[in-house]
Formats: structure tokens, sequence, C-alpha cells
């Protein structure tokens, strides 16, 4: 998929439209998953959430990608053609970054800590069983928090990460792969309130 824009007219537009369909589509497979701090294996067969999981995480990375793009076509005149989310927030102006930071922090700390949800997934062959120490391995990964550039750099090849998701499974071990889902969701909701966004949907509207 490439994702590289200049401006044109309607680019940021549509870019911002994209995603918030991106989004809607995703927070309805999140509504539909449980809660919480969640850890799944999965081995031939699929856990029940597996899917759905998937398809939540690359639409929501993507949207927030689109979001990015947007205001970077507005900014700069142009988006970098990469899903790179910790590159392509490092592109946009100081001023719009700490803006977005200071909305970020706002809703995060708005939530309870029982409340944030993120999911843990280790994917290995049918013959091979997870050890507790595979099962514990991302446990050490810091949580962001309400730190954006934190967040984004632990998930910034996450949309790569997960459309190829299937293809993870190793012959001889255990992949693991974690997504601070809540975060994301909170993230494209802080960009979704800038004045920049709104300003350029009520001037189509």
């Amino acid at each position: 998929m490439r994702t590289g824009l200049r401006r044109h007219s309607s680019d940021f537009y549509t870019a911002i439209c994209v995603s918030k369909e991106l989004f809607n589509i995703s927070f309805h497979y999140f509504e539909t998953l449980p809660k919480g701090k969640v850890r799944e294996t999965k081995f031939e067969k699929n856990p029940p959430d597996f899917p759905k999981m998937v398809a939540a995480t690359t639409t929501l990375v993507l949207a927030i990608e689109l979001m990015f793009k947007a205001l970077s076509l507005t900014a700069n005149g142009t988006a970098a053609d990469t899903h790179d989310l910790t590159r392509l927030f490092k592109d946009l102006p100081l001023a719009l970054k700490t803006d977005i930071q200071k909305i970020y922090s706002s809703l995060f700390n708005d939530i309870p800590e029982k409340a944030v949800t993120k999911y843990t997934f280790h994917i290995a062959p049918s013959h091979i069983k997870p050890t507790t120490e595979d099962l514990n391995s991302l446990d050490a990964i810091p949580d962001p928090k309400d730190d954006v550039l934190a967040l984004l750099t632990l998930e910034r090849h996450a949309f790569v990460t997960w459309r190829y998701l299937h293809e993870k499974a190793k012959p001889t071990g255990v992949f693991g792969i974690l997504i601070h889902f809540n975060h994301l969701i909170m993230l494209y909701r802080a960009i979704e309130q800038h004045t920049v966004v709104k300003s350029l949907m009520q001037k189509r509207t």
C-alpha cells in the first residue's frame, strides 16, 4: 500500500475522511473484544479473538498514520511515504507535536488504570508449548503511559507487523507481540480533537 502524499486541494481532506472510517471499523472490532490485560496463544487454530484483533489493530494504526500524513500535508506540503509512525510524528512541526501531547496526556489521565487494555499474543507451532519465560517475555516492555513518543516508538511498525502476523510463526520457537490498544485509541482521539484537524474538516462542510 502506497500512502505517500503531496498537497493537492483534496488530499488532506481525503486522508482525514479515510482515517475516520478506518477508526470506526477498528473501534467496532475493539468493542467486541475482551478488555483489560489480555494474553492469548495462537497454535494451529486461531483463538476466537485473534482475527478481530488483527483487523482492529491494522485499521487503527493505519488511521493514525493517515491523520499524521494529513497534518504533515497541511504544515509541510508533503508527507513521507512510510508506515513508520515515529518518523511521521517527528516530521510534524514542534507546535503540532506539543499540542497533540497535551491533549493525549489529558485524555489518558482521565481513565482509571484498570480500564487500560493491552493485548499480548504468542504465536507458536502446535508442537511447541510456550514456556513461562516465553509468556512473561513481553511483561518487561515499559508502559508508555501518557508519553506519545514512547508509545509510537513501541508501535512504530505496528501496521506492517500486524498485517503480516500470520507469517510470524517460527518453526522452532515462539513469537510474541504486544499492542497498547487503549493508548492508540486515545492518541487517535487526541489528533482528531486538534484544532487544525477540526479546521480542515469545517472548511469542507
